[in-house]
């Protein structure tokens, strides 16, 4: 086969959605571009779906390095989910249930729940607990099917404090 006629894979495709609001914080939005940008520096394109709160979070601490899908509520996720249909979805709502993961599923290579409080059932493919002390028998009940990411080993930690 001629080499010059070979083309690299094209990357994944990951869109993150996490929460941010009055109510919420911009925990979410930071744990999510901490992701982001390991995610980038590994290859990834990474695009952002959140409501007006969480573009504002976006944009002052990323700029424009990440293209944005701006929703006006969480209720349109299942749509722009669907029309991006991304490699991966990374979740980080403490909103969302069982039900919503799994109709997401439909729409995305796998699902990533970023979550802290082992509380509710999921969906996801994927469990990410960063909690001291979390073990991955927390949520065995919770999502029997899914991998589980848990305990500080899985801490999201921005590349400025671990080099």
């Amino acid at each position: 086969k001629d080499v010059t006629q070979l083309t690299a894979p094209a990357p994944l495709k990951i869109l993150l959605a996490p929460d941010a609001g009055p109510n919420v914080g911009g925990g979410h939005v930071m744990r999510s571009l901490t992701l982001a940008w390991a995610l980038v520096r590994r290859g990834a394109a990474c695009r952002f779906v959140v409501t007006a709160p969480g573009e504002d979070l976006l944009r002052r601490f990323a700029g424009t390095a990440f293209e944005v899908v701006r929703i006006s509520s969480q209720a349109a996720l299942p749509t722009a989910v669907a029309q991006y249909r991304p490699d991966g979805l990374v979740l980080d709502n403490y909103g969302l249930d069982f039900a919503f993961e799994a109709g997401l599923k439909r729409h995305a290579g796998a699902v990533l729940v970023i979550d802290d409080l082992a509380n509710r059932a999921h969906s996801a493919h994927i469990i990410a607990d960063p909690s001291y002390g979390r073990e991955p028998g927390d949520y065995r009940p919770l999502a029997p099917k899914s991998q589980i990411l848990a305990g500080p080993d899985f801490a999201l930690v921005a590349q400025s404090f671990s080099d």
